[in-house]
């Protein structure tokens, strides 16, 4: 099993060569997927007031502090294409020596829309991502049991499309 530190050496790039070229980032998060909880509702002074559960919170801060210090330089404008891979611990069920030691699809919660609304709502955190997640005009999300003997992780693609054609 690795470090934090020997995982935080692990990102791959992120990269603007020039200010002309549409930016790119690989980041290898070591961390659990988690869901954006539904908000909770409270009534104060009369009053209903909304609040995302503590536990969400602190995943996302964690979440956008290891990813900062590949933001762009400044805030993407245009649309952005997100590939996000989420990588669950292996749970002991499929350990079998018959099973396969890659990687293998998670049928099971959570649910992946909800995975990706944390990750996009922790990277919106900073400011420094973009201006809003709605810019994110694409994206790719895939869930997965991690490899014998990896832990959990998110992985993530993130790229300024350049143009304005779709396809």
């Amino acid at each position: 099993m690795c470090t934090l530190t020997q995982w935080a050496n692990n990102f791959l790039f992120s990269k603007r060569t020039t200010m002309n070229e549409p930016f790119k980032a690989h980041i290898l998060v070591p961390i659990d997927p988690m869901p954006k909880p539904r908000p909770r509702v409270v009534m104060r002074g009369g009053f209903a007031t909304a609040y995302t559960p503590a536990k969400a919170k602190m995943w996302e801060r964690q979440f956008s502090l290891f990813c900062l210090p590949h933001a762009p330089p400044k805030p993407m404008t245009g649309p952005v294409h997100v590939t996000i891979q989420f990588v669950k611990r292996r749970p002991r069920r499929l350990e079998r020596k018959s099973d396969s030691s890659g990687l293998i699809w998670c049928p099971k919660t959570p649910d992946l829309d909800n995975c990706a609304k944390s990750v996009l709502d922790s990277l919106g955190l900073s400011g420094r991502w973009w201006r809003d997640d709605a810019q994110v005009s694409r994206m790719i999300l895939t869930k997965a049991y991690a490899e014998k003997g990896n832990g959990p992780r998110v992985e993530l693609w993130i790229e300024e499309i350049d143009g304005d054609e779709c396809w």
